[in-house]
């Protein structure tokens, strides 16, 4: 047990570039992709709002909601999500997560499989396509161990960053972080009822 938890935070700093930067974690607005206002979707404006605006309520800590518990609380105002959505997102189940992840099964696409197979999300394949308040989870891997998060897409830079509003350990619960780019991500679109 000492061991994955040892290798959870060593990910996390290797996934969020905090041992490379020594600690800082500056959000590269110059570097990012703009996007103009006009071609973000509202119900994309609306869910980056609400995030922003009650993300310290909806996650004070990272104990008290983590990514997923964040995640189905900023939807949920938008679009009601039923006990196996909440459950897909969690990514709920009893394999072993490396080998999921590795042959991108469906369980640990998270978001993206619980909005996509009820009709209520649109796939997005090409990063370039991504637009802030899309959704996300994302993969990476440490000494063969997988590590997952996922969020509300503020910015990216396909390939470098990949900016959200999450809750998470570095953050201590909600706050907006710049991620280095991960090994796999599955974004998807929500779509307006």
């Amino acid at each position: 047990m000492a061991f994955r938890i040892l290798a959870f935070v060593l990910t996390s700093l290797l996934i969020t570039g905090y041992i490379n930067r020594k600690g800082s974690n500056p959000d590269p607005q110059n570097e990012t992709r703009q996007v103009s206002p006009e071609a973000v979707p509202d119900l994309n404006k609306q869910l980056l709002e609400y995030a922003r605006k009650h993300g310290s309520r909806i996650s004070p800590t990272y104990e008290k909601a983590v990514c997923t518990e964040f995640l189905i609380q900023v939807i949920e105002p938008f679009r009601r999500l039923t006990k196996k959505e909440k459950n897909d997102i969690r990514i709920l189940t009893k394999e072993p997560l490396g080998s999921l992840v590795e042959k991108d099964d469906p369980v640990i696409k998270g978001v993206q499989t619980a909005l996509v197979s009820s009709g209520k999300g649109e796939i997005i394949t090409r990063p370039e396509d991504v637009l802030p308040g899309d959704l996300v989870q994302f993969w990476t891997s440490w000494l063969w161990y997988p590590t997952g998060h996922c969020g509300v897409v503020v910015s990216l830079q396909p390939g470098k960053k990949l900016t959200l509003y999450s809750s998470h350990p570095f953050t201590n619960g909600f706050g907006k972080y710049a991620f280095e780019w991960p090994g796999k991500t599955y974004f998807v679109r929500l779509k307006p009822e």
